[in-house]
């Protein structure tokens, strides 16, 4: 088995890893980086015969359409990962239309990917071409999963994982086999969480202390995943203000609805959506005022409705903004946390409202990721998916515990021995 890395080395972006086995091959997502000029993964070595996608954020799926250009090869994910990959890779073009730039690819291109999906369940072996695969469920966001690829040897690809429990998603299982080779991302590789029930007591006693001064709660939120588990949260804590949501995650939260078995608790996520207020009027004043909660897309600040609220409030003061995903750097997000600034369109706007973070990571932290390494006990271990500095440490830190591991660069490969 030959491996290759084609992108997410050494940076939190385009994870793309290229699978080869006796002329057969896979590729093990593909992902974009909209922060970097060179947005795509590089070449593969062949043509993929299949591609394999663990979730649907476009750091993983977004240049999946690229692929059927000249080719056509099978796709395989989760029921739940091929409707957020539409809602996702569409909004995309919809972006670059609105932005009037180049397309990433055309409708016809994702027609065609969306169209050779082929959904597998959990925890159930399918055979293809010279490899058995099987997908675990990897607690990140719907439907995201760990991956196992046996050939000649064994390897396991862990994609983004969650090792604690959350209010939408159990912990990350566990596989138990044999392990040749492990990729295993690096996000949180220099850092721990806090447990999940001190961050959301935090961010729990925060909103009533802005609502108690009279002020609007602006929810900044990541359409996928986080939209729905901060509803759940502010409802499962008795916050009486009414909640109001706007923008991506109102559609992302029809299609968790549709998928009852891949949310942890179903009745709760129903209950709380039920008790929020789909925004259907652009009149910003009636929603932006004291004694609100505004939970809206886009996590970063990257655009959406978000923004227009955001400026609203500014100009009256009567707000505070909640910041609960990690702030890639260059993101207005980012720009907000450090220097008090976002650009909108062509005009930087100084913020002058509270802004507050609260770290509701989807991904393991430092201590959980060493545990998984351990109990999956590869003999091979490439660390992915993060920064320059948090990919080197963590390999370095394995390897003094006794593991052989490393973190690639991107173009590089590996024959597994």
């Amino acid at each position: 088995m030959k491996l290759t890395f084609l992108g997410g080395c050494e940076e939190v972006g385009k994870s793309c890893f290229w699978v080869g086995e006796n002329g057969n091959s896979i590729l093990l997502d593909a992902g974009i980086k909209t922060q970097d000029h060179e947005m795509f993964p590089k070449a593969p070595p062949s043509s993929p015969d299949a591609i394999v996608i663990s979730h649907a954020h476009l750091d993983h799926v977004g240049a999946l359409p690229t692929y059927f250009k000249n080719a056509a090869p099978k796709v395989f994910c989760t029921p739940p990962t091929k409707a957020l990959a539409e809602l996702l890779l569409s909004d995309a073009l919809r972006v670059c239309e609105k932005n009037k730039k180049p397309p990433l690819y055309s409708r016809f291109q994702l027609s065609k990917a969306l169209s050779a999906m082929e959904l597998k369940a959990y925890n159930t072996e399918w055979k293809f071409k010279n490899f058995i695969l099987e997908f675990m469920d990897a607690g990140h966001i719907l439907g995201s999963a760990q991956t196992i690829v046996k050939a000649d040897k064994t390897l396991v690809y862990s994609g983004d994982l969650k090792l604690e429990k959350t209010r939408m998603h159990n912990p990350a299982k566990i596989y138990k086999g044999k392990v040749d080779a492990l990729i295993v991302e690096s996000t949180y590789a220099l850092k721990d969480h806090l447990p999940r029930a001190q961050i959301e007591k935090k961010f729990v006693e925060a909103v009533k202390e802005a609502l108690d001064a009279n002020k609007c709660v602006i929810i900044p939120c990541f359409a996928v995943g986080r939209t729905q588990e901060i509803i759940q949260v502010l409802v499962e804590n008795k916050i009486s203000a009414p909640i109001y949501l706007e923008g991506m995650g109102v559609s992302a939260s029809d299609i968790a609805v549709d998928f009852p078995s891949y949310s942890r608790d179903y009745e709760s996520l129903l209950s709380a959506l039920k008790q929020t207020n789909i925004i259907q009027t652009r009149k910003t004043s009636k929603i932006c005022k004291p004694g609100n909660i505004i939970v809206a897309t886009a996590g970063m600040l990257s655009g959406g409705p978000v923004l227009r609220y955001i400026l609203y409030a500014q100009k009256n003061l009567n707000a505070e903004i909640f910041l609960t995903g990690y702030q890639v750097e260059g993101t207005n997000g980012r720009n907000l946390l450090d220097k008090k600034v976002i650009t909108v369109g062509d005009k930087t706007v100084k913020i002058d409202l509270p802004v507050y973070y609260f770290d509701f990571s989807a991904h393991a932290g430092k201590k959980d990721l060493f545990e998984y390494v351990k109990q999956l006990s590869p003999q091979k271990v490439f660390c992915v998916h993060g920064e320059k500095e948090a990919t080197e440490t963590f390999a370095e830190e394995l390897r003094n515990i006794g593991f052989d591991a490393l973190a690639p660069k991107i173009g590089e490969s590996c024959e597994l021995k």
